[in-house]
């Protein structure tokens, strides 16, 4: 390696680890700290150097000795996103990412056949060079020029629509609830039958709601907030 012209270069790939120390045994921390004791001379140099590593089977976690982890100074696990469509129910769009073990291939085979574009989701593991960032998404375009392009901004807005739509399609399906609970209310009323509370919850659950949203608009006047007065006390006439 010393007579490469590294000062020529900015950036070093090493594709991948596992190829580039053939013969060191996962779990050898000390000949992979010798290993990695001239990656890092490299980057004293100058260059910027980064290590493509691979995972296990199970894909949580990359193959390899601990000593790699404490070297670093920046660790980003790389996830495919493609086709990735975030889910209203989650924090962030990146708290669903996709599953990358081995028994995910099919899904992931589906997502990826035939395209031309593919992203990635960057999730940093260990950020030793400032506060820790969040994760980022790029998007590949494998055009007659390959290009890359950063999508975080994309696939936010998404998670924001989605929560949005959620939002919305949820207060949609508690009006329905509300006025289908009146309804049974005053045909329960007008023939002096009861209305047991198990009813009125199966009713409420049956216009998309959980259970424990059904209780709570059966049970408590605040959650029947958009209903009309005449709902509101019907149901509370009936408990």
């Amino acid at each position: 390696m010393g007579g490469i012209p590294f000062g020529d270069y900015e950036l070093v790939i090493v594709d991948s680890w596992g190829a580039s120390t053939e013969g060191i045994e996962d779990r050898d921390g000390g000949r992979t700290g010798t290993a990695l004791a001239s990656l890092l001379e490299l980057a004293r140099r100058g260059p910027a150097v980064i290590v493509l590593m691979n995972v296990p089977k199970d894909g949580k976690n990359y193959r390899g000795s601990g000593v790699i982890a404490d070297r670093l100074d920046v660790l980003y696990e790389v996830r495919d996103i493609t086709d990735l469509h975030p889910s209203a129910k989650a924090a962030s769009w990146w708290s669903t990412l996709a599953d990358q073990s081995e028994s995910g291939w099919q899904e992931r085979a589906k997502r990826r056949r035939r395209r031309d574009n593919y992203r990635l989701a960057l999730v940093a593991s260990k950020f030793r060079i400032g506060e820790e960032p969040d994760p980022i998404a790029v998007e590949i375009r494998l055009g007659d020029v390959w290009t890359l392009h950063d999508v975080t901004g994309d696939l936010e807005a998404a998670h924001e629509c989605a929560r949005g739509e959620a939002t919305a399609e949820g207060a949609a399906a508690r009006e329905r609830a509300c006025d289908a609970l009146a309804t049974l209310v005053a045909e329960r009323h007008a023939t002096g039958k009861v209305l047991l509370a198990r009813t009125a919850e199966d009713l409420v659950r049956a216009q998309g709601l959980t259970q424990r949203e059904a209780r709570e608009i059966v049970r408590t006047p605040r959650a029947r907030a958009g209903a009309s007065r005449e709902t509101d006390a019907a149901v509370t006439r009936a408990r």
